[in-house]
């Protein structure tokens, strides 16, 4: 069979799938219309910044004598609209386009399309189980969509389209696979999304309210090269690649909120580590090109099987925003998920992995700017070293409180930090608010310092299993790679603000700091993240530690920072490890503000403003305050 008969099959296929009756889902009588668009049954449309989307029916009614074309538009099994367009034939045909919108929520909707002649009305198509939620991508090795049978769980709200192929994902696709469905996480073909994907879902269902679809493409195994896509045809189905934007396009997926890739233990040797950054930088620049993700996320890699410079990949994969200078990446951590088994995680593993991105998510996509205290990743910073104390500081990002381990599985966290890449130097440690104080056993000076080993443990009994440094969350701090250690003997760390307050504007804070060895320092604060700085006093003691002050009135920002600077040494300084807000929460009700006269059953329109307000619940009170209803539960307050 020559290519242009394969397309043509395709097409008819297609036209049969759309047309036909599958279980009764899908009821048809299109003698009178040619459809151009309409939904597939169980199809999830992407929303838009309005929490909506628009789901288009059009196409051509093809026998004269009908009024008009109406869809009803059904929620939750009851009619919430109706939508009317009068026809204008132009000789026996006659065109028509509704656009129907449905919202962000866990509603299933569905559509009768209906013609009407006078007073008759002819249903001609129901399409059914129709919602509007976020789409995600999911992609990798065999964490990314290894499936358990004992992930039973199934929700209407948590979908896929299309499917895994066999192999481990490597056969063809066969491109008439283009069907709506439910995710599963208990068979490694079909529509699995895994267990990690269906628990990344079942959060955003069970958390946000959201109906979801993550296509997996992750394929057991894989290099990152296998990954890449054909340059010549990106959506060719004989690849991994190709497979994903094939089910993507079919799919109508016009948003993709973030692209997640849990990749690398396969190219952990001499050969593809080099070449990991430069062949992710390629595939990320298809995924921007053909999937344009919101975001990227990208989980470090867990000590175990694959390669022997399993360390050094991982350290890559740390600095990727870095080094390429990607604001949109995030990276995740794998370092502490339990159940792991040297390649795979049990099902507590996924569900903790999966725990940890959609806080990251929550913060990212859905307004909850509260409850961020150590939800990313510690993150090392630096690492200073102190000859008089014999200790050397470890500091870390996205961290309040580190959490040092007991030993555990007769191993001593000690152990495994890596001054040149030898361990047994440490006679102890411990963790204090953002940082890890290790004391040597003796005077020594080293160059770098590693943590965690590539694979196994130092005696070589097995895959690494722990003691892991964490937050105070649980989650573990990134393995890092050869990190220089610097040798001063002057420093100081600012304490508070550290990240995650809420100051008022035009009202008096204490800024408090630790220093060693300085005389004067210069304290300055940013509103914009860091980009810009503003005086707030110099040439203080800097042995006082902490200093009184007074907000500006006119700051309102939720990306402040505050800097500590030594005057004799600017070099030597240190600012805030997160942002935090100055800005005082206000809402102002416009309409109905007082002295209106409203007529019952009458509708009006509710409004007001509002700053630095993520969601608003509105009430009414009949009793004057006394006792309040809810009109509506949360509503985004812009």
């Amino acid at each position: 069979m020559n290519k242009r008969l394969i397309t043509f099959f395709t097409f008819i296929l297609t036209a049969t799938i759309l047309l036909a009756t599958p279980d009764g889902d899908l009821r048809t009588n299109t003698s009178h219309v040619l459809f151009s668009s309409i939904p597939k049954h169980f199809q999830l449309y992407t929303r838009n910044e309005n929490d909506s989307a628009t789901v288009a029916i059009s196409g051509k009614v093809t026998t004269t004598g009908y009024d008009s074309i109406q869809t009803v538009v059904y929620r939750n099994g009851e009619i919430w609209k109706k939508i009317a367009q009068p026809l204008a034939y132009s000789g026996s045909e006659a065109a028509f386009s509704l656009k129907p919108q449905i919202h962000a929520e866990l509603s299933e909707y569905k559509f009768d399309v209906e013609l009407i002649a006078g007073t008759q009305k002819t249903l001609i198509v129901t399409c059914d189980s129709i919602v509007c939620g976020d789409a995600f991508l999911l992609c990798g090795q065999s964490n990314s969509h290894n499936a358990l049978s004992t992930e039973t769980y199934e929700n209407e709200f948590c979908r896929t389209f299309g499917v895994k192929v066999g192999n481990s994902n490597y056969y063809p696709y066969n491109p008439a696979d283009t069907l709506w469905s439910r995710a599963r996480g208990y068979s490694s073909v079909g529509p699995n999304v895994g267990v990690f994907g269906l628990e990344l879902q079942k959060f955003l269902t069970d958390e946000i309210k959201v109906p979801s679809c993550i296509i997996n493409g992750g394929t057991g195994g894989s290099i990152i090269s296998e990954n890449l896509p054909n340059s010549a045809n990106p959506a060719d189905l004989n690849t991994i690649y190709g497979k994903v934007l094939y089910r993507v396009r079919e799919a109508e997926l016009s948003r993709i909120r973030a692209m997640i890739w849990y990749q690398g233990e396969n190219d952990a040797d001499s050969i593809n580590t080099v070449a990991w950054l430069g062949r992710f930088k390629t595939l990320l620049e298809g995924w921007k090109t053909d999937f344009q993700p919101e975001k990227v996320y990208v989980y470090q890699i867990h000590p175990g099987c694959g390669g022997t410079w399993m360390s050094k990949l991982r350290e890559i994969q740390r600095t990727i925003p870095d080094s390429l200078a990607e604001p949109n990446i995030t990276m995740l951590s794998t370092c502490g998920a339990v159940g792991h088994d040297g390649c795979h995680y049990v099902k507590e593993g996924y569900i903790m992995l999966a725990r940890w991105l959609f806080d990251v998510m929550r913060a990212d996509f859905y307004g909850a700017y509260t409850d961020i205290i150590d939800y990313l990743p510690p993150n090392i910073q630096s690492a200073n070293y102190d000859p008089a104390t014999l200790q050397l500081t470890l500091t870390f990002d996205n961290t309040y409180e580190l959490v040092w381990p007991a030993d555990t599985l007769n191993e001593s966290l000690t152990d495994y930090f890596y001054l040149d890449n030898g361990f047994g130097n440490i006679a102890s440690g411990i963790a204090r608010n953002d940082s890890v104080i290790l004391t040597l056993g003796s005077q020594h000076f080293f160059k770098t310092i590693t943590y965690l080993p590539d694979q196994n443990y130092n005696d070589g009994s097995g895959y690494y299993y722990g003691p892991w440094l964490k937050n105070s969350r649980g989650i573990g701090a990134f393995s890092f790679h050869g990190i220089k250690i610097h040798n001063p003997s002057e420093t100081v760390r600012l304490i508070s603000p550290n990240g995650g307050e809420i100051w008022i504007p035009d009202s008096t804070y204490e800024i408090t700091w630790e220093q060693s060895n300085l005389s004067k320092i210069k304290l300055l604060y940013s509103a914009d993240s860091g980009q810009t700085w503003i005086d707030i006093a110099d040439n203080l003691d800097a042995s006082i530690c902490h200093f009184s002050w007074k907000t500006p009135a006119d700051v309102a920002s939720k990306s402040c920072k505050v800097r500590i600077v030594d005057m004799n040494n600017s070099i030597t300084a240190d600012e805030s490890n997160a942002l935090f807000g100055i800005f005082q929460k206000k809402i102002t009700v416009t309409y109905p503000n007082g002295g209106e006269v409203l007529e019952v059953g009458s509708t009006i329109t509710i409004s007001w403003t509002s700053s630095f307000v993520d969601y608003v619940r509105i009430q009414y009170s009949v009793d004057n305050g006394v006792n309040f209803a809810t009109i509506k539960l949360r509503v985004p307050a812009s």
